[in-house]
């Protein structure tokens, strides 16, 4: 029987089915790289990474990484680095 949510109620057992991957209350999923600002340094990157600041620093000069500097400091939007990495863009990350 269709309640009108999405949702089927098995009357013998008296349990809902759900015809989604996850309960509707259910929590909102994470983002990748969430807990991190929306401008990255290359401390950040470097703790992602597992490279080095100097070479996340070196790789952004380069240009092999989109990044913007303001005064000495290096930043990369984050959603700049999640289309970097999607895209394959590993030179200078591997």
């Amino acid at each position: 029987m269709d309640s009108g949510n999405g949702a089927l109620m098995d009357e013998m057992a008296g349990q809902v089915l759900y015809l989604c991957m996850a309960p509707p209350n259910a929590a909102p999923q994470k983002e990748l790289f969430d807990e991190y600002p929306d401008l990255l340094t290359p401390d950040h990157i470097a703790e992602i990474t597992g490279q080095s600041s100097a070479t996340i620093r070196a790789i952004c000069a380069r240009g092999d990484l989109p990044a913007i500097r303001i005064g000495k400091r290096w930043y990369v939007p984050k959603p700049d680095l999640l289309d970097h990495i999607k895209a394959g863009g590993t030179r200078g990350l591997s």
